[in-house]
């Protein structure tokens, strides 16, 4: 099988429009350290950091990818430090939630949590099928209604995708779910 080499290899790549990538791709490079992997034209942008990946898009190109925007305004060109403390709170929290999830016995955190991504995976008590049980444990946590994250495959092994992406995600939210997660985990 041929390998496709043409995007990152990181397992979740968010797609984020920008009114103008190349500014846009500029500005995070300096602002996060990102890494300039490719630029196609002046409508497209891959930027890697560490094992994790985005890919910049045209704003006009955006159909259902995630806008960086808030009232129809582009927030990297207008308020970047608004944007900037956005995009850390997330990624904080989402360090947040691999701590919380990190402690308990049976819960392993698959990758390092350098921007807004958690994986994780689940063994059952007594020992079985982890890939079996992290999708029980996901669908758990999903029947309860305290949020939503979906499965993925990790270097062969199944494991829970948490995104913490929202604005007025909360250090409380992030405790609410842990504690949810941990509790379906639990039976």
């Amino acid at each position: 099988m041929i390998k496709n080499r043409s995007v990152p290899t990181s397992a979740v790549i968010p797609v984020l429009a920008y009114d103008d990538v190349a500014k846009a791709s500029d500005w995070l490079c300096r602002a996060f350290g990102f890494k300039e992997r490719l630029r196609i034209g002046d409508h497209r942008a891959q930027l890697v950091f560490g094992d994790g990946a985005v890919i910049l898009i045209n704003g006009a190109d955006a159909r259902g990818a995630v806008l960086v925007r808030e009232g129809g305004r582009d927030l990297a060109a207008e308020q970047p430090a608004k944007l900037r403390e956005m995009i850390e709170r997330c990624c904080r929290l989402a360090r947040r939630m691999a701590e919380r999830l990190g402690t308990a016995d049976g819960v392993e955190i698959l990758n390092d949590v350098v921007l807004n991504q958690v994986l994780v995976r689940f063994t059952p008590p007594g020992g079985g099928d982890a890939d079996a049980f992290t999708r029980q444990v996901m669908t758990r946590v999903q029947d309860g209604g305290e949020a939503w994250m979906g499965g993925t495959t990790w270097h062969g092994m199944g494991a829970m995708r948490i995104s913490v992406s929202n604005w007025s995600t909360t250090e409380a939210d992030i405790d609410r779910t842990a504690d949810a997660i941990l509790g379906a985990a639990a039976g």
